[in-house]
């Protein structure tokens, strides 16, 4: 269902029902790696982020950073939550759809400014969910791990989402809210400013 190359030895590819294939000789063999925990999780993407590290997003929720310690792949499942107050927290159950990973080189939000090199992942979800997870304590000033995109604006399922070369555009897929239509949307992420710190929306 994907499939990521970190190099052209190193690769990985993901599918339904917990598939998991590695491959380090340019793809000429696959060696399948397993976790019985897992075994009812169906996988949409995989992103390498170094040789000995990749993160896989699948349906439900499902948000998992695999590490090689040089003697096997050790999984950590990552648990999103969405905090809608002071008193209420909820998981992540939506399909994960799409994820891409990307190097921010300023952004400055009213709570905090993210500065140079921070790498992020994106990534899309059922319900209209645009996603942005820290992978180098990058909002560590505003002390979140996750950042909901708030829109304003209902997009329904959003199936891709994907950064313009180098620029601070980003286009996604959904659904059209005023004509219900699927449809191509795009927002520049030096317009989100502000930060709800309790519930981690970012906000125009």
């Amino acid at each position: 269902k994907s499939i990521s190359f970190y190099n052209d030895i190193y690769g990985v590819t993901v599918g339904e029902l917990n598939t998991i294939f590695i491959t380090t000789d340019g793809g000429i063999n696959w060696k399948s790696i397993s976790y019985d925990m897992f075994n009812e999780y169906n996988y949409n993407k995989v992103c390498f982020n170094t040789i000995n590290n990749f993160y896989v997003i699948g349906d439900h929720g499902v948000f998992i950073e695999f590490y090689n310690n040089m003697s096997k792949w050790i999984a950590y499942k990552k648990r999103i939550s969405q905090i809608e107050d002071s008193y209420d927290e909820y998981l992540l159950v939506e399909n994960i759809n799409d994820m891409f990973k990307t190097t921010i080189d300023f952004w400055d939000i009213e709570s905090g400014t993210i500065s140079s090199d921070k790498e992020l992942l994106f990534m899309s979800t059922d319900n209209g969910k645009i996603i942005s997870y820290d992978m180098n304590n990058s909002f560590s000033a505003i002390g979140n791990k996750f950042i909901y995109f708030d829109f304003g604006k209902e997009y329904g399922d959003i199936k891709n989402i994907v950064q313009k070369g180098e620029t601070n555009s980003f286009y996604f897929t959904g659904k059209d809210p005023e004509t219900g239509l699927d449809s191509i949307f795009s927002f520049d992420i030096m317009d989100f400013k502000r930060l709800n710190d309790l519930i981690g929306w970012l906000v125009f």
